[in-house]
């Protein structure tokens, strides 16, 4: 295949263990094909990552090292695709890999789809214990799918049912796929600054708003790695003051593109309860193993008094989701928290117990 089409590569950095840094990187230059524009983007790590970074550097003339103040994951993006040169940007974080074939592959759905779709996505392996386990975006028996239709392209990401289990988020990641770099720049869609939470959901909606279509093929070509210092991984304070940005973000989006649509807004509340769950897993349940369970539930009182959080509770129409969500938002709905606490401590345990398989 000729290698006629530019990729820019961007990967994002701060605080990556080490062994994780260098095969990332090596995975990406590593690559069967060659044209490949490799940005790296040292978000101020405070360790020997920018050493690292700058090493590759000079050894391969296609990686660009940018040093910058650490401004967060959505600053890092954009800076990235500011500084691309590539027709096509992608996106691999700094602990995960592709496979050798990712660029070769994805050179070869654009040539047969590119003229459709501004977006090119493919599947991804969650390396999360001793065996990765395989993630079809779409199910199985979903080899290709080609959306045109703006909808059709939006539900992929925020759908009107929770029809997701607690192990994966549907398609609302902004790896495993390129993005046609005229269609970002040209319609002015950014990662949001200072949005820590979810930011690849409310980037990859703004996508599909503009995007002329979606190709995908469920091919694993993206090894999603579990990093314990990653920020969805650690137990965080300030997860609910996060989440709240992310409802603000979220709502934005609405108000913007669709105002003044039911419909969307029940797509809102869908995505919204799973943040809630979240609140448990790295919050409450880590917390009350220092500060007691007392303690906790007042937390919790409160904080789930959230006007964002409430409304999606409240009116959320959980008739198609599935029961666990159902349970969940009966219990938080009627205020059973005591109750609430011990059910998602349950589902947390069970989670980090497949997780670890």
């Amino acid at each position: 295949m000729e290698e006629n089409i530019l990729f820019s590569v961007i990967i994002p950095v701060y605080k990556v263990p080490y062994a994780l840094l260098h095969r990332s990187i090596e995975s990406v230059t590593g690559q069967k094909y060659k044209n490949l524009d490799i940005i790296i983007v040292d978000d101020g790590s405070p360790d020997e990552c920018p050493q690292i970074c700058d090493e590759y550097a000079a050894h391969d003339s296609r990686i660009r090292v940018i040093h910058q103040t650490n401004s967060g994951l959505s600053v890092v993006r954009n800076v990235g695709v500011k500084a691309a040169r590539g027709e096509w940007v992608s996106f691999v974080d700094g602990d995960d890999r592709i496979e050798p074939d990712t660029y070769s592959e994805a050179a070869r759905m654009i040539s047969e789809h590119g003229r459709e779709a501004d977006v090119i996505a493919w599947d991804c392996m969650a390396d999360f214990g001793e065996r990765p386990k395989r993630n079809n975006f779409f199910g199985k028996d979903c080899t290709k799918l080609l959306l045109l239709n703006k909808l059709d392209m939006v539900d992929t990401m925020m759908p009107r049912y929770h029809t997701a289990t607690f192990r994966y988020a549907i398609f609302d990641v902004t790896w495993a796929r390129v993005y046609r770099r005229s269609m970002l720049i040209d319609n002015n869609v950014w990662n949001i600054p200072g949005l820590k939470r979810a930011q690849d959901l409310i980037f990859g909606l703004e996508v599909f708003e503009y995007a002329r279509g979606l190709y995908y093929e469920n091919k694993p070509l993206y090894h999603y790695v579990l990093n314990s210092e990653a920020a969805s991984r650690k137990f965080d304070k300030q997860i609910v003051s996060k989440m709240t940005d992310f409802c603000k973000a979220l709502q934005a989006y609405v108000e913007k593109y669709h105002p003044d649509d039911a419909d969307f807004l029940q797509r809102m509340y869908v995505k919204i309860m799973p943040k809630i769950v979240e609140c448990f897993s790295q919050y409450y349940i880590p917390y009350s193993q220092t500060a007691g369970l007392k303690t906790t539930l007042g937390i919790m009182r409160k904080e789930l008094e959230n006007p964002y959080f409430r409304a999606a509770v409240e009116n959320m129409d959980g008739s198609g989701n599935t029961i666990k969500m159902k349970v969940f938002q009966w219990l938080i709905r009627h205020r059973l928290y005591l109750l609430l606490f011990y059910v998602c401590k349950l589902q947390t345990e069970r989670k980090n117990k497949w997780m670890r398989k």
